[in-house]
């Protein structure tokens, strides 16, 4: 009787444990790591890679190429290794600062995402996603999507306009 009660202890937690690692496309997400969100990227097709910042206190950063520019998404909210927001970034450098009124413009029609001219004159695009509440995996895959698409939307309109 021994052995038999052992073996369905044995199996009780072997099922409990299977149960307790779900895939990340089963997960929802409050708070997120730069290497689990940098996984999500990979598993969108991108490739991926985690920056460590050169400053305390500096935001960590995924950078991945979309549409053929550079993305940085900047992970915010940081406690205990696990940040609560994330912001998608591009910038493009060499453009005229006289592209305010095709930015306003862009703004206007774009909800979700902002646009703007730096100190340098370079171009911004953003887009943040907060995770507080909870966040589906599918979810941020397709954020993932939509700066794709932004970023080529941006580039068609804006930078190559």
């Amino acid at each position: 009787m021994n052995a038999l009660c052992e073996r369905i202890l044995l199996v009780g937690v072997v099922v409990c444990s299977l149960l307790a690692v779900r895939p990340l496309s089963a997960q929802t997400f409050t708070s997120i790591t730069p290497s689990a969100f940098a996984n999500i990227v990979r598993e969108a097709g991108y490739a991926p890679e985690v920056l460590v910042p050169s400053t305390a206190g500096q935001p960590q950063k995924v950078r991945f190429m979309v549409e053929g520019s550079t993305s940085t998404v900047l992970v915010y909210g940081c406690k205990e290794g696990t940040c609560s927001s994330i912001q998608y970034y591009s910038g493009w450098s060499g453009h005229s600062k006289n592209r305010d009124i095709v930015i306003n413009r862009w703004n206007q029609t774009h909800r979700f995402w902002r646009a703007y001219s730096d100190q340098e004159g370079d171009l911004v695009l953003e887009m943040d996603v907060d995770l507080e509440g909870g966040i589906h995996y599918e979810n941020i895959v397709t954020s993932i999507d939509t700066w794709r698409a932004i970023v080529g939307s941006f580039r068609t309109e804006v930078i190559d306009n």
